[in-house]
């Protein structure tokens, strides 16, 4: 499994980064959007760790425009989105632009390992 955390807090990466590799995962980081948009184009991921807040390309845009790509494995890559905001209509912004699961920040590392492997198949 391949995995691509979008994210431009380097604690935030290092935090995500560290539990990834102690179980094993295969990863790689992007800093904003526009670089996910771009990485997704040239190698297969099967997941995405996408952050909302970002410069260049915030989470939410990036995500629009995945699914935007043409193939359908763009319209059913998982997009799980880390949010630290707990506001109702920002989640329906999520769920409307495309995410298909959402972690609050801060989160357990179990919680991310769950949604991690309900992802898998």
């Amino acid at each position: 499994m391949k995995i691509l955390i979008v994210d431009d807090n380097k604690i935030n990466v290092m935090i995500v980064r560290r539990y990834l590799e102690k179980w094993g995962y295969n990863f790689q980081i992007a800093g904003n959007g526009k670089e996910a948009l771009e990485m997704i184009q040239a190698e297969k991921f099967d997941i995405i760790l996408m952050d909302l807040n970002m410069p260049v390309m915030d989470g939410l845009e990036a995500t629009y425009e995945i699914r935007k790509l043409p193939g359908c494995e763009f319209k059913q890559l998982p997009i799980i989105g880390f949010t630290s905001s707990t506001e109702k209509i920002l989640e329906e912004k999520m769920y409307d632009a495309g995410f298909t699961d959402i972690l609050q920040k801060p989160f357990l590392p179990e919680d991310l390992h769950e949604k991690i492997g309900s992802k898998k198949g």
